[in-house]
């Protein structure tokens, strides 16, 4: 059994300070969606435990209990004991795909952010309106939800921001990758250094976002 995960390193102490009260498992979307104790924050800190004691090992068998998580952060804004369970979710994930261990709905996924830009391999963006100039104080950063999913949010946002007269600007954006880092892949630096580009070149001295 492989023995150093980078979890352990780092989180040790934070998963021993779950108390296994249970104030997490009344907050958690994917728990109420499947009334699986072991999809629970809790659960998962005691089945890391069990890898931290040597009990059973990150293997495949793991991949529906850890990867079923939206690091959505409900737990840890709940948890009286302060478990960071997001940031140990994203590294055990990361210690799996190290392994070749990844779950199959995010195998394609770093491959459609590389040949498109966006995690839905969409064409164009499907948004109305917004401000395009070549300086502005601030940038609009839509984000892929905003710009291919959630568009009504992002029109409505759009209108309040030229009704307030704001002074921004919106970029040829591509996904930052993030999405990446939260199920234990490495982000993409191109894309990162595309979006910093674009705003750089705005002039803008701050960044608003509706990406989550």
């Amino acid at each position: 059994m492989e023995k150093g995960y980078e979890f352990e390193k780092r989180f040790r102490e934070q998963i021993l300070k779950c108390s296994r009260c249970g104030f997490c498992q009344a907050v958690c979307p994917v728990y109420k969606a499947t009334l699986r104790p072991a999809l629970n924050a809790r659960g998962k800190m005691l089945i890391l435990k069990e890898v931290m004691d040597g009990k059973i090992d990150l293997s495949e068998e793991l991949i529906e209990s850890l990867f079923q998580c939206t690091i959505c952060a409900s737990c840890y804004l709940n948890c009286p004991s302060g478990v960071e369970v997001p940031e140990i979710i994203k590294a055990a994930r990361r210690d799996m795909a190290k392994k070749g261990i990844l779950h199959p709905a995010f195998l394609g996924m770093e491959k459609a952010l590389r040949d498109s830009g966006n995690i839905y391999m969409d064409d164009e963006p499907d948004i109305e309106g917004g401000r395009r100039v070549d300086k502005a104080k601030y940038v609009y950063f839509v984000g892929c939800v905003g710009l291919y999913r959630e568009t009504d949010a992002t029109d409505a946002t759009l209108e309040l921001l030229d009704r307030l007269g704001v002074d921004y600007t919106l970029i040829d954006e591509v996904c930052c990758g993030g999405v990446l880092e939260d199920v234990g892949l490495d982000m993409i630096e191109d894309l990162s250094k595309r979006n910093m580009e674009n705003i750089f070149k705005s002039g803008a001295d701050t960044v608003i976002t509706g990406c989550p």
